[in-house]
């Protein structure tokens, strides 16, 4: 009765959105491929093609899944289910991960990843899912904070994202912070950003060329301010100290490559249930792809990534490819195995416990 209730009046979701949240997880773990196993080789061509950033960046894709809920907030509805929901799949998946890493690859595991498996709330592996889940229990507030700001003529909203774009973009850009606080406050932030937005920019896209250029523009600048820091890094402590950070998730330019891909993939509808149920399980790939326990049964016992940096590394660029695709397709059907078997039970019991609770909640005393 709950499940039923609260889906949405039947309506299949925009398959547009949901194709771009595929490739965003693609692109996720095309970044993981080079940065937990495929270092660079001799190949000139093939380190260009690491580092453009164009299909091995996926830092632009975390932030446009925050980006994305701001876009569908003032549509979104809090849920409580929803929130147990994500809670279950993060325990889950962490949980599935210790099994299949105790079966296929016990001789990497140490007493760290069992614990931190077992509870994965305290691993700093899951800040991407605990800021999200954190961010999404505020949303009714940040919701009525943003319908204020729209109500407004106007000029306060874009005040507020242009401040908020240089403090909380430019200064943690510039500042090694991190931590669940900080990348809470960076979620709620993005939330808010995506809502402008769609705001701003609903109702006049730009053409779909500007979009295509204007991330592959982003990301080849961004290629540009890696190679020139990692030239400053060589020579300077204090550039060696914040060069990762700043070609990482707090770059300019990162937020502004998912913009354009939103921008881009808002102009595409067309409704696809096996994408839309693909693209359901990604958090869940999120989450079994990055499991630390896993990263050695990943990348080196089963894809052999080091191989291919080095003795096969002309191979490597469709090595990446295969890689990427075998990593997504093995998650998404472990996740939909997940979702047949310990996600219904889980829900039962969640669901039972909301009805009790709702039910409690308008007893008269």
């Amino acid at each position: 009765m709950r499940e039923s209730a609260l889906r949405s009046g039947g309506k299949e979701r925009d398959s547009g959105f949901e194709l771009l949240r595929i490739i965003w997880m693609l692109l996720i773990i095309g970044y993981h491929y080079y940065y937990h196993g495929g270092g660079p080789g001799p190949q000139l061509w093939v380190n260009l093609f690491r580092d453009s950033g164009v299909f091995t960046n996926g830092f632009p894709a975390v932030a446009g899944f925050f980006l994305l809920t701001g876009w569908h907030l003032s549509a979104a509805r809090f849920q409580w289910r929803k929130v147990l929901r994500m809670l279950g799949t993060l325990v889950f998946c962490s949980w599935l991960g210790l099994l299949i890493a105790a079966l296929f690859d016990p001789g990497e595991m140490t007493t760290l990843q069992v614990v931190v498996s077992l509870l994965p709330i305290s691993s700093p592996r899951s800040w991407f899912a605990g800021a999200y889940i954190a961010a999404y229990c505020f949303l009714p507030f940040i919701q009525k904070g943003c319908a204020w700001l729209r109500g407004c003529a106007g000029r306060e909203y874009d005040l507020f994202t242009g401040l908020g774009f240089l403090f909380f973009v430019i200064f943690k850009f510039l500042s090694p912070m991190h931590g669940l606080p900080s990348e809470f406050i960076w979620a709620v932030y993005l939330f808010c950003l995506g809502d402008w937005l769609k705001l701003r920019f609903g109702e006049r896209l730009p053409s779909v060329r500007l979009c295509l250029l204007g991330y592959l523009g982003t990301m080849l600048f961004q290629f540009g301010w890696t190679r020139l820091f990692g030239v400053l890094a060589e020579k300077s402590e204090l550039a060696a100290l914040y060069a990762d950070h700043i070609v990482a998730r707090y770059s300019p330019t990162v937020v502004l490559g998912a913009i354009f891909m939103i921008f881009l993939f808002a102009q595409v509808h067309f409704s696809s249930r096996l994408v839309n149920r693909i693209a359901a399980c990604n958090f869940g790939v999120y989450l079994l792809h990055d499991n630390g326990i896993l990263h050695h049964l990943w990348w080196f016992k089963s894809l052999k990534t080091d191989y291919y940096s080095t003795l096969l590394s002309r191979y490597q660029i469709l090595h990446f490819l295969f890689s990427v695709v075998f990593v997504y397709g093995v998650c998404v059907l472990l996740d939909l195995l997940r979702q047949a078997t310990a996600e219904r039970l889980w829900m039962k019991l969640a669901d039972r416990f909301l009805d009790r609770f709702s039910a409690y909640e308008h007893t008269d005393l």
